[in-house]
């Protein structure tokens, strides 16, 4: 029986919670449907080892290892249904690179987490004070360690009394490497904190169960020796699954043939004994292989597209059979060339998107209706209604792969295609940014303050403004880079820049918006003055910008037209930003300042109001991040927000100390001759490594790091005494620089 019953504070942590996770992560969410189960009487062998290996005693990490298409999320699906069904369920993550949060490792732990709190009224109470105490656990930038311990492992330690007894609770997280559109370094420390679960005797979790691509990068990490002793690999091409891709087709075909009531027009079997025959030996086990036939077929006209793919296989019976590659070609190719060639343009431009689109977004964003265009591809990908919400997307990533090695083999590079994606942004762009563009109307007023603000949100910021306001950077560093493109990133620096921080106020979206305008201007930088007159004009707008959005960052957070009311009005009398929107400025409804400006910005980037802070120890080097010591904490800030995203104990550390960051790691050193313990601290995994320098009489004076955070340099001061008389004096002294690997901590070398 549920007995907890939240206050209304409480409450709301966790309606945001439920907000803030990946709802579609979740095995049975509406956003995977349809759910994809094995047949009866299908994978029999390899869903019999997973039993016997969950049904074990020993703690371990079950990985699920086949190629694309093998069929690992459906094996997934169904092994989660049946431990559900079993009350053996502790959580899932169906990790997904066609959604945003799926897509990377970053909302894991609080849909993990969210999960957690459904099991037990004691689980949910744990979270909900974390949160309560902590409202930053919430954050994206909050330290992964502090979600972890907080929102993980505190809740499981409490279940553990609940669940005592039972055998074979376990969890389930599909799809890895399609969580790594951030990048594949993210892999191993997120493989580490799931190996930290099953050693810990005290957390009631005994499996977990880990499908994904044998890629090298997973392949490391899986078959390091440090996890031998609790890895169990299953590898799905150790299982024979033609007859079950054969039994699978059977299936998909009788559906099919019932759906569209063939009976009349052609008597079984359907497809005929030779077609059924060709197609299950050109399947060759590969169920996307089948898949994609099975869909290709489902359409009007079933009998005619089945004679179709049945001869353009046969057409070409050199390639080797269960090919995926050649089934895209095929029916890539049997698209009537006039329509083939720009609907392939499109569907290449898609899947190098972000994230996806609706097709009423796709519309806005290239400015023309793509529809038409992208409908003879409907074997690959899913095209919903046009008057559908839902995003244009592909049934599967091996398609993407299978683009991408096509575009190389013509010698069109990925770069080449994110600069029509760039210029789309900023088209988009210059068609809707306007002032005040949600119609909110009165500055005064808070955001939550306005009755009806999300309604007016969601229709003033379409899908697509949304998309390249929050995306115009991530194309243009990635894309081939012209005249046109410069000019056209100086045209939205000059007229649009304004509007668009009030977007990313009003979307929430503040802190990436001032991490846009920061890494913008690294990347103008970077550019020579020939190939970019207004190279000097952009890097003012930019820093001013950037300038602007830190020193109101709260005000505008709370109410975005504040950014024309009191952020432009009070900014400096000869920024470039001033000069530039005197237009803009002259608009302003609330007050203008003519005199008592300041002539340019001051040195601090941003105010941070803190309680018993000690000292502030060192700053990243792009200004993002800060490290203080606040009584017996070292914190790590983030600059924009003010929010603490991961904090340590100081207790264990010999003090006095000095603190260096170079943006993701910390070195912790200290200048007292008995100590040569220098110490890595990594915020964001929470990790902390030690590296124990040789004895010697130097004192270690102080430590930097490479520009790429791969060495750590530390010099050590030595001196040497002479006795005269009763007086002790140095006579020499040096200073020797060390230097040090940051992964393996083995000295490079010295001077």
């Amino acid at each position: 029986m549920f007995r907890y019953a939240p206050a209304q504070g409480d409450r709301a942590g966790w309606n945001k919670l439920a907000h803030e996770c990946a709802q579609g992560a979740i095995f049975n969410s509406a956003e995977r449907l349809p759910h994809s189960r094995c047949l009866p009487n299908t994978r029999e062998g390899l869903l019999k080892d997973l039993k016997s290996l969950i049904l074990d005693q020993r703690r371990k990490i079950v990985w699920l290892s086949g190629d694309s298409g093998s069929g690992k999320s459906t094996v997934a699906h169904t092994f989660a249904e049946e431990l559900q069904r079993k009350d053996k369920l502790v959580a899932t993550f169906f990790f997904s690179r066609k959604h945003t949060k799926r897509s990377t490792f970053n909302h894991f732990l609080l849909t993990i987490a969210y999960q957690l709190g459904l099991h037990h009224p004691r689980a949910l109470e744990v979270i909900m004070k974390a949160i309560s105490d902590d409202p930053a656990l919430l954050s994206s930038q909050k330290s992964r360690n502090d979600q972890f311990e907080k929102l993980f492992i505190a809740p499981l330690q409490h279940l553990a009394m609940i669940w005592r007894g039972k055998i074979g609770m376990s969890l389930i997280v599909d799809a890895l490497d399609e969580g790594t559109t951030s990048g594949t370094s993210h892999i191993e420390p997120f493989i580490s904190i799931l190996a930290r679960l099953i050693r810990d005797e005290t957390i009631p979790i005994h499996n977990i169960i880990i499908s994904g691509r044998p890629w090298p990068q997973i392949q490391t990490v899986m078959l390091a020796d440090h996890l031998a002793d609790i890895m169990n690999v299953l590898r799905l091409d150790d299982y024979d699954s033609r007859q079950d891709v054969e039994h699978y087709m059977r299936h998909g075909f009788g559906r099919i043939y019932d759906a569209h009531d063939l009976s009349f027009l052609y008597p079984k079997p359907w497809p005929s004994f030779n077609d059924f025959t060709m197609l299950s030996e050109r399947a060759n086990g590969r169920f996307i292989f089948a898949a994609t036939i099975l869909r290709l077929v489902d359409r009007d006209q079933p009998h005619d597209h089945l004679a179709l793919v049945c001869s353009m296989i046969r057409g070409s019976v050199e390639h080797a059979w269960g090919n995926i590659d050649f089934l895209y070609a095929s029916i890539i190719n049997s698209i009537d060339p006039s329509a083939r060639s720009i609907g392939l343009r499109y569907l290449s431009l898609i899947v190098h998107l972000a994230e996806p689109l609706s097709l009423s977004d796709l519309h806005r964003f290239f400015g023309v209706n793509i529809y038409p265009h992208l409908l003879p591809f409907s074997a690959l990908i899913s095209i919903p209604s046009l008057s559908s919400s839902e995003v244009v997307q592909i049934y599967h990533s091996s398609l993407r792969d299978y683009l991408q090695k096509e575009t190389n083999r013509v010698d069109v590079r990925s770069t080449q295609l994110h600069r029509p994606l760039a210029t789309q942004s900023f088209r988009t762009m210059a068609r809707l940014l306007k002032r005040d563009i949600c119609g909110l109307g009165d500055p005064s007023l808070l955001h939550h303050e306005i009755t009806d603000f999300a309604q007016k949100r969601d229709r003033g910021i379409p899908g697509a403004l949304r998309y390249s306001c929050l995306h115009w950077l991530y194309h243009l560093q990635q894309a081939d880079l012209d005249m046109t493109i410069r000019a056209q990133l100086l045209d939205f620096l000059e007229k649009r820049i304004l509007y668009a921080i009030e977007v990313y106020g009003i979307l929430g979206e503040l802190v990436t918006g001032v991490n846009i305008l920061r890494d913008a201007r690294k990347l103008v930088a970077t550019w020579s003055k020939d190939s970019f007159s207004g190279k000097d004009l952009a890097l003012a707008l930019l820093y001013d910008s950037w300038r602007l959005t830190l020193d109101f960052f709260d005000a505008i957070n709370t109410s975005a037209l504040h950014v024309y009311e009191s952020a432009l009005p009070t900014s400096p009398a000869m920024s470039q930003i001033r000069f530039t929107y005197a237009h803009v400025l002259a608009e302003a409804t609330v007050f203008v300042f003519e005199e008592g400006l300041d002539e340019q910005w001051d040195c601090a980037l941003r105010v941070v109001q803190l309680e018993n802070v000690n000292d502030i120890s060192a700053v990243s080097p792009d200004g993002s991040q800060a490290v203080i010591e606040v009584r017996d904490f070292l914190k790590v800030l983030d600059t924009a927000t003010g929010c603490v995203i991961a904090s340590l104990p100081t207790d264990n550390l010999d003090w006095p100390f000095r603190i260096h960051h170079n943006g993701s790691l910390v070195a912790i050193t200290s200048p007292m001759p008995q100590t040569r313990v220098v110490h890595l601290w990594h915020p964001a995994s929470g990790g902390m490594s030690s590296l124990a320098l040789p004895p010697a009489t130097s004192v270690v004076r102080g430590s930097a790091f490479s520009r790429d955070g791969h060495r750590l340099a530390i010099a050590c001061f030595q001196s040497s005494s002479s006795l005269f008389g009763s007086v002790s004096s140095a006579i020499s002294s040096n200073t020797t620089i060390e230097v040090y690997s940051t992964h393996s901590f083995q000295q490079i070398s010295s001077f």
